[in-house]
């Protein structure tokens, strides 16, 4: 979750630290070899994805 300030924050509550590192490193693997950019669909889109899209 992320704070009023910007600064993400665990929303779940595992049963001890190492658990914790455990599933973090997991995650934080998974993001790393992640290379797909998933769009924000409320998002507006900038000029040049207009103009590509005119294009077509």
């Amino acid at each position: 979750k992320r704070t009023p300030e910007g600064e993400f924050r665990d929303i779940a509550h595992q049963s001890n630290s190492d658990m914790r590192q455990e599933i973090q490193d997991a995650v934080m693997k998974v993001y790393d070899e992640t290379d797909e950019v998933i769009p924000d669909k409320n998002a507006k889109p900038s000029e040049s994805e207009d103009n590509d899209n005119e294009e077509a």
